[in-house]
């Protein structure tokens, strides 16, 4: 680093004599080297794809070394200029930001990689914005996913760091004064930096804009072009630096392909704004319907997907107790989620609002200007009590905002216990004095349902409960006392957020379905202790996946990502006093939930709801189309399914996808191109959807005197 803040004062020098050259050198051509060896090592995909052509992989590789060597010279140039800056005063403070400056860009070339080999997804933007916003949330999840790989990350940052600053100046000034050795590196660094600029060139006019299709993709059936798989490989898949300079065109992106959405909204789609109720309507009105005094419990399990309810193929039940209420239960077959992550879907089925707020991510604020139309907060105007018992840490996204634990009577969740323990609970259901790590700072299962059943026991007036069981979230931990019935202890291989070995999906499909074994196991405990406190006949129990899990049907795993069905479909199980058993193919989405229960209930709807209408728990009317979003750094997307048909917008590609879920539920063959006026139709509905959710965000004046719109289909 000394050597390249005084090589910025030298003049008269040879090239091939300044230390600091050499060092910028040999920096570019490890940094290149790097990213070639993670690349293959991490199976971007760069070699291994069938789709990419020779000449398109030597493009990308020249883009890489060409973008690699600007970043050199930026940081190079960044560290002289901290250098000059203090060359006269506070010569520490130059010291210490070049210094800084060339550490930090170390660390996060590593901390990149490793985020890739962990979800598939490079360090970006997006990502640290989540991650600065809920630091120690963030430290949960990665100490519990990737404790060893966090080590790893750590120890090679430290090595790497100790090298360059004690070893690579002295091995660049010993190399610099050979001439012969510094000649011939100089020059086949710069016949490699000429040749790579001129194939960077070349590729960038050849195959930027290349309408030329390539072969069907396997996994998700869509035809791309070579310029379209070219910036799929160049902006997310390629290495850090080039995702990152892509990545700084992030929010001008979304909102660009937000606007390219809107466009297509149609006036004529009419669009209910229904009025805010004034404090004491909605309960003068239910004292007019003479409501059931039911409580209500509504559980989300994590993770769960429709084929695991009722499952026969796999052996033994997945999940026993959950089957054995299913088959006295109604059924619903045909269900969607509102997102495929957490912070989106997990409020949906409470408040029957739609998440999509923001064109960016969206974090819950400490006041929303919007109304709130919780469950608990409506009942309570008619006399119920209320709770709140959740494995995850509820802060999650900022969740805990907009469900407000002070309206509840009990709010017990993850956060109970500050720091990363919290009490075992034994087989007899009592707390020891010794402490239990978090899971992704969640906590046992077992824990929350022996908490929900003391409350539950405890109540004399009406209650709502909300349940939140997270047992099965990736990467699917069981308890050691738990028997294995679908996978062995030991793998052989690390289940991280959204990557595992492909030829392993069915261990980790096994082992998914252990973990739902277990959090079946505290499921029981929790409808053993309906029954014992005598609450079965007079409960409404509403049992739903927050999300479904991907297993490499697509190309991905877990969740969090693209919005294809083994993600955002869920099972949804009802049950209630004289319930008729049996499945139905209702089409019904999260939303739905709240206007579901107060039907059951026999209490008014609510206008601030955006689910569909029932009537004594049953649909009314034609089926409405079903929104779906994702704003996370693996995916950002919004879709709309309807009358068998799925449309997708890809908004960080900017693309429309199409599926004939009726002929393709596996959603394997994309066929836009074949129905333009289908894909046009759904296009028009789902812009005019994405116009009036953010048209009401962005409106503070609307937030305060409207509720969230709905969309009025014409019959």
């Amino acid at each position: 680093m000394n050597a390249i803040a005084d090589d910025s004062q030298t003049t008269g020098q040879p090239l091939t004599s300044s230390p600091a050259w050499m060092i910028v050198t040999l920096a570019w051509l490890s940094w290149l080297g790097t990213d070639l060896f993670f690349a293959h090592q991490y199976h971007t995909g760069i070699y291994t794809d069938p789709a990419l052509t020779p000449f398109m992989l030597l493009g990308l590789l020249c883009q890489l070394a060409v973008i690699d060597a600007a970043a050199v010279l930026l940081v190079a140039g960044s560290a002289v200029l901290c250098r000059s800056l203090f060359r006269t005063r506070l010569v520490w403070l130059g010291k210490t930001l070049a210094y800084g400056l060339v550490i930090g860009t170390l660390f996060n070339l590593v901390a990149s990689w490793s985020s890739y080999d962990t979800a598939g997804s490079f360090a970006d933007l997006q990502g640290l914005r989540f991650s600065l916003t809920f630091p120690v949330a963030t430290v949960d999840h990665a100490i519990q996913l990737d404790s060893v790989r966090i080590v790893i990350v750590v120890g090679v940052f430290l090595l790497s760091s100790l090298l360059m600053i004690c070893w690579v100046p002295r091995a660049a000034g010993w190399l610099a004064r050979r001439r012969m050795a510094a000649g011939l590196i100089h020059a086949s660094a710069a016949c490699l930096l000429a040749a790579t600029v001129a194939g960077a060139t070349a590729s960038q006019l050849l195959l930027s804009s290349s309408a030329e299709p390539l072969p069907r993709n396997e996994d998700t059936g869509v035809i791309s072009t070579v310029a379209q798989r070219w910036r799929y490989y160049r902006d997310d898949h390629l290495a850090p630096f080039p995702a990152f300079v892509a990545d700084l065109a992030y929010a001008s992106g979304q909102r660009r392909a937000f606007a390219r959405l809107r466009k297509l909204s149609s006036p004529e789609q009419p669009i209910d704004r229904p009025r805010q109720l004034v404090a004491g309507d909605y309960a003068q009105r239910a004292q007019e319907t003479r409501p059931r005094q039911w409580n209500v419990i509504v559980v989300l399990v994590e993770s769960l997907r429709t084929d695991v309810v009722l499952a026969t193929e796999q052996g033994p039940p997945i999940m026993p107790h959950l089957d054995e209420l299913a088959a006295r239960s109604l059924v619903y077959r045909d269900v969607y989620t509102q997102a495929s992550h957490s912070n989106y879907a997990d409020l949906c089925p409470l408040n029957s609002q739609f998440p999509l707020r923001s064109e960016l991510e969206y974090f819950y604020p400490a006041h929303p200007r919007y109304p709130s139309t919780f469950l608990h907060q409506i009942l309570a105007e008619v006399g119920y009590v209320s709770s709140v018992f959740s494995s995850q840490d509820e802060s999650w996204g900022a969740m805990n905002n907009v469900l407000k634990p002070a309206t509840f009577d009990r709010f017990f969740h993850a956060g109970e216990f500050s720091g990363l323990y919290f009490p075992r609970v034994e087989a007899d259901g009592q707390r020891r004095g010794n402490r239990q790590l978090k899971y992704s700072g969640k906590i046992d299962d077992r824990l929350t349902a022996i908490e929900a059943v003391d409350w539950i026991g405890r109540q004399t007036a009406p209650f709502f409960m909300y349940v939140n069981l997270q047992s099965s979230h990736v990467p699917y931990l069981v308890p050691p006392q738990h028997p294995l019935q679908f996978a062995p202890r030991e793998l052989g291989f690390d289940i991280r957020l959204g990557r595992y070995p492909r030829d392993k999906t069915e261990l980790a499909r096994g082992r998914y379905w252990d973990s739902l074994n277990y959090l079946d196991a505290q499921l029981g405990v929790l409808l053993d202790g309906i029954r014992q406190h005598g609450k079965a006949d007079s409960t409404v129990l509403l049992i739903s996946g927050d999300t479904g899990q991907a297993f490499n049907e697509h190309g991905f795993c877990a969740h969090a990502n693209q919005l294809y069905n083994e993600v955002l479909q869920v099972p949804l199980v009802v049950s209630y006093p004289g319930v008729e058993p049996g499945q139905c193919n209702d089409s019904l989405q999260h939303v739905d939930l709240p206007p579901l229960v107060l039907s059951l209930l026999r209490l008014p709807p609510h206008p601030g709801f955006q689910g569909r209408e029932f009537r004594d728990g049953r649909t009314v009317g034609a089926d409405p189309p079903r929104f779906l979003v994702a704003q996370t750094t693996l995916s950002n997307q919004v879709a709309v399914v309807y009358d068998g048909w799925k449309l997708f917008y890809d908004l960080d590609y900017e693309r429309f996808y199409l599926y004939d879920l009726e002929n393709d539920p596996a959603e394997k063959h994309e066929v836009a191109s074949q129905n333009p006026d289908r894909a046009r139709q759904l296009a028009t509905l789902l812009s005019r959807w994405v116009t009036a959710q953010l048209d009401y965000y962005q409106d503070p004046v609307r937030q305060a005197a409207e509720y969230p719109p709905r969309l009025r289909l014409e019959q």
